[in-house]
């Protein structure tokens, strides 16, 4: 028998930053898929999208680091760091 230890739970999505916010929108049916305002998005055509909205990367991985390791890394990083809050560190 394969054991398996869950050590924390993070979320960053767009129907919910944080695991509470992620797991109560999605279990009454709220989805993140809104129009983009992030950027101008006319030339590809696409109107919407799941875009992530209040989350500040530089709170989370430091201003030095969110700029240079892109949206995406600090994402990753953010909701490790979340994640670890639930493992009880």
């Amino acid at each position: 028998m394969t054991r398996v230890v869950i050590t924390g739970m993070g979320a960053i999505a767009a129907n919910g930053n944080g695991f509470e916010n992620f797991v109560n929108n999605t279990l009454a049916g709220q989805v993140g898929i809104k129009p983009i305002t992030k950027f101008d998005a006319t030339e590809t055509g696409i109107t919407v999208a799941g875009q992530i909205d209040d989350f500040d990367a530089a709170a989370v991985v430091g201003k030095k680091r969110s700029p240079a390791d892109g949206f995406i890394l600090s994402i990753r990083d953010s909701s490790g760091a979340r994640g670890r809050g639930y493992g009880g560190d």
